[in-house]
């Protein structure tokens, strides 16, 4: 246990410097692997016996940004002896773990495996059914190998809770073949042929446009979380989350841009005055999320238009629900072109 919180301590300290967090692959992922290691038993009567541990494992997992949680279904064997006894254990195993995303590639955590029916004893006369459980630390590295599909090599050491008058401990090496359930590009594509059907509506993603050599201009779609409820400026979920990602990027990349203007937008239903006050309110609530999230107030400003400046003129209820919203301008950009890749990358 010594030496995994030695590599964890010593992973966590590299990413803090480098940390890239992958918001393309988010989703659910469904995996196949095999483990092999070995597994080590120790009594009071009995000297200390190891030998082969292997398994196979189907695993169900769900990327976020930072995080990664995997409930999986699997069956192991595993061979221990020492010059005197041989004990042989089949088993199968409920396995769980969620862990941290310190890059793109590597991440760590906590697994724990539970066994079930079968001999689970480890004992070496008494052979009987029984439900064992164990917990452990695990490590992954995830070679970008395939576009689409994953590949997880890992490594997880784990130590019984359960197993009577002997300890058991489990070292493993694994790996693991995965695959999205739906694929992001094609889920994308569905979706933008379906909002095509409707007028004036082409994507719910951002719209990123070079206004300048040194500007750019994002209209937000409701797919972030930007676009605001009737007579209201409250923050929603998506919005946080998206704001959250938008942040981590502009605080990344913080000398590629110098300000950022944002513009808060009404419809055109009620009084000019209440509506400009509305979109100010609007604009401000965006600008006091990226303050939260760590960016300077000296370089963001915000201002309000009402319904002066319609992304949509037309009076129809979808017309007006686009133009609830703001817009934010990133001025002083040294590489336009570079800085708007990735501003469609934090989609």
């Amino acid at each position: 246990m010594k030496i995994i919180s030695i590599i964890f301590f010593a992973l966590l300290t590299q990413s803090i410097a480098s940390q890239e967090y992958n918001f393309e692959d988010s989703g659910f992922y469904g995996f196949v692997g095999i483990d092999l290691g070995y597994a080590t038993a120790s009594e009071d009567t009995i000297d200390t016996r190891s030998g082969l541990h292997a398994g196979v494992k189907g695993l169900f997992s769900y990327y976020r940004p930072t995080h990664i949680f995997d409930l999986g279904l699997g069956w192991f064997y595993n061979e221990i002896d020492n010059s005197d006894v041989t004990t042989r254990t089949r088993s199968l195993f409920v396995e769980a773990s969620t862990r941290y995303r310190l890059n793109k590639k590597w991440s760590i955590g906590p697994i724990a495996t539970a066994a079930l029916a079968n001999d689970n004893s480890f004992a070496v006369e008494t052979r009987k059914d029984s439900s064992e459980f164990f917990i452990g630390a695990r490590v992954d590295y995830e070679p970008q190998v395939f576009r689409r599909n994953k590949v997880r090599l890992n490594t997880a050491i784990q130590r019984d809770l359960t197993v009577s008058d002997r300890s058991v401990t489990l070292f493993t090496v694994g790996l693991q073949f995965g695959f999205p359930f739906k694929d992001k590009n094609i889920r994308e594509e569905v979706k933008v042929k379906v909002i095509e059907k409707i007028k004036y509506v082409k994507r719910d993603l951002p719209t990123i446009k070079k206004i300048s050599n040194t500007e750019l201009q994002a209209t937000f779609g409701s797919g972030t979380g930007l676009n605001f409820n009737t007579n209201s400026d409250k923050a929603n979920r998506k919005m946080l989350n998206y704001l959250q990602r938008l942040s981590y990027f502009l605080k990344k990349y913080n000398r590629e841009w110098k300000t950022i203007v944002i513009a808060g937008h009404t419809d055109d239903v009620g009084a000019l005055k209440h509506n400009v006050d509305l979109s100010k309110r609007r604009a401000n609530r965006v600008r006091s999320i990226f303050l939260k999230n760590g960016i300077k107030a000296n370089r963001i400003k915000a201002y309000g238009y009402g319904p002066k400046r319609p992304l949509v003129k037309k009076k129809t209820k979808l017309a007006r629900a686009r133009n609830r919203r703001v817009e934010i301008y990133f001025k002083g950009v040294k590489n336009v072109d570079s800085f708007q890749k990735g501003l469609k990358f934090v989609e």
